[in-house]
């Protein structure tokens, strides 16, 4: 008994969804021939396919994009260090050529 009431339901169910379609197809065939689609429903499946895809993309791109921007701020990191290294070598280059300047100053005086 309630196998056939629930047969019943989903039969009726079925009949409604084929009217709604059918009403959407009357509503929008204009524009599904417009554009060469069956349908309304073909459109829209389409339409979302398209649009997951375009999401998908835009996170492949984002994820890359926050990817090489962590990798730019990490080599920017490395090469102000690498600049303040050099620095450092060029300051010591200079005490140690003016230590062998003054040492032979000392050692001409003598």
């Amino acid at each position: 008994m309630q196998q056939e009431n629930l047969e019943a339901k989903n039969a009726e169910m079925k009949r409604i969804r084929q009217q709604m379609d059918q009403i959407d197809d009357m509503v929008f065939a204009d524009f599904c021939a417009k554009i060469g689609v069956e349908s309304i429903r073909e459109y829209e499946q389409e339409h979302l396919k398209q649009q997951a895809e375009l999401d998908n993309k835009r996170l492949e791109f984002e994820s890359q994009r926050a990817r090489l921007n962590a990798q730019l701020e990490y080599e920017e990191d490395q090469l102000a260090q690498e600049r303040k290294k050099l620095c450092k070598m060029h300051d010591t280059i200079s005490k140690e050529e003016r230590a062998i300047v003054i040492s032979k100053e000392v050692t001409y005086r003598a």
